[in-house]
């Protein structure tokens, strides 16, 4: 289904340990929203850098940074700060915060 890439636990960069799961590693919100959309099938329409004041190109990848983007416009998440708009990209997802995501995402809603 392609929803993960697979992890590098030592950052070697070699593809053997990139091919890994790493089922005991955290996940960060900004992987959560990758691996969200992939699994809707989806494809973003680019990191716009105007929704979150910390989500834009220069701070991460085109692809998590347009995978948060797709993810706010669709309603998945809604950040982790109002004022100012925030997303934590780095932050690791509580167990909570995975449910809510999932439902958002296949079930639409709060």
């Amino acid at each position: 289904m392609g929803v993960t890439k697979g992890c590098d636990p030592d950052d070697s960069g070699t593809e053997e340990n990139e091919a890994r799961f790493c089922p005991t590693d955290t996940i960060s919100k900004a992987e959560i929203a990758v691996m969200l959309i992939r699994a809707k099938r989806l494809r973003p329409h680019g990191c716009s850098g105007r929704i979150f004041e910390d989500v834009n190109n220069s701070l991460m990848s085109e692809e998590f940074c347009s995978a948060v983007d797709e993810s706010y416009t669709l309603g998945i998440t809604k950040g982790c700060s109002e004022r100012p708009l925030l997303y934590c990209s780095e932050d690791p997802v509580t167990r909570a915060q995975m449910s809510m995501f999932i439902l958002r995402a296949f079930l639409g809603g709060e």
